[in-house]
């Protein structure tokens, strides 16, 4: 299935490119291409939300299939870093690696609290999201996080459908709300499920990118994702990292102690 593939430019800068792939409106703290775009130290800095692209697709779109597209658009910026938070880590990974192939070097990898979905993880999810309009029954149709993720996408998005019209008629909505609710928040959700899912049936090669990780205090490193060793852990509760002026400042060290070797 083809899907949008945007990159949005949220910072100017005369020096190299630098990708940052995250998401707003779903993970909790601030935005953080904003906290990256506050001083770029002359890069320019340029953002990915894959969730915003999957929102407007129809179905499933697998993990490399994202990494490709966004490569194809990346080829041109040719960019010394991708930076990826939290859930967003692999998909920094698999795209650096696209452009790895690619190109004439590797980007470099900085991820922030990268945390890995797991089927089971995908599964809380969507009940949580069925929780957001009031429903505990169980799904009309088994949901199967473990076999094909675009069957389960698929079923989880009917029954999102299902929940989001009981939930308007509940509350007495009117037409354009109802609507809002059934169309616009569905969609979201699936993009959301979807991503989920593609990331928990990928498996990373990872060893054709350059990674460093910074991690807050109490995150877990993800297994399979990174290495142990590539890890710098700081005095910060999750909640902060993607909102502190150090965190930007230690990436943009990072970046430029990988520019002095290009």
């Amino acid at each position: 299935m083809s899907v949008r593939s945007s990159i949005e430019r949220v910072a100017g800068g005369a020096r190299a490119n630098v990708l940052s792939v995250s998401f707003t409106g779903i993970e909790l703290g601030r935005d953080l291409d904003a906290l990256l775009a506050k001083e770029t130290r002359g890069y320019a800095l340029h953002r990915i939300d894959p969730l915003g692209d999957l929102t407007a697709a129809s179905g499933y779109v697998s993990l490399p299939e994202m990494a490709r597209g966004y490569a194809e658009r990346a080829a041109g910026l040719a960019p010394i870093a991708v930076v990826g938070y939290c859930t967003a880590a692999t998909l920094a990974l698999a795209l650096a690696e696209e452009l790895a192939a690619v190109g004439d070097r590797a980007p470099l990898v900085v991820l922030l609290d990268p945390l890995r979905p797991t089927p089971a993880s995908v599964a809380q999810s969507f009940d949580d999201r069925r929780r957001a309009f009031g429903r505990t029954e169980p799904p009309a149709a088994d949901v199967d996080c473990h076999g094909d993720p675009g069957t389960a996408l698929g079923a989880m998005t009917s029954q999102l459908a299902i929940d989001a019209t009981a939930f308007a008629a509940d509350n007495d909505m009117d037409a354009e709300d109802a609507d809002a609710i059934t169309t616009e928040l569905v969609a979201r959700y699936r993009a959301w499920l979807g991503f989920l899912l593609a990331t928990a049936h990928h498996t990373p090669a990872g060893d054709a990118v350059t990674v460093r990780c910074l991690m807050s205090q109490d995150r877990e490193i993800p297994a399979g994702l990174v290495d142990p060793l590539s890890v710098r852990r700081l005095a910060l509760p999750a909640e902060q990292l993607p909102g502190a002026d150090a965190v930007r400042e230690l990436v943009f060290e990072m970046i430029e102690a990988e520019a002095s070797h290009v």
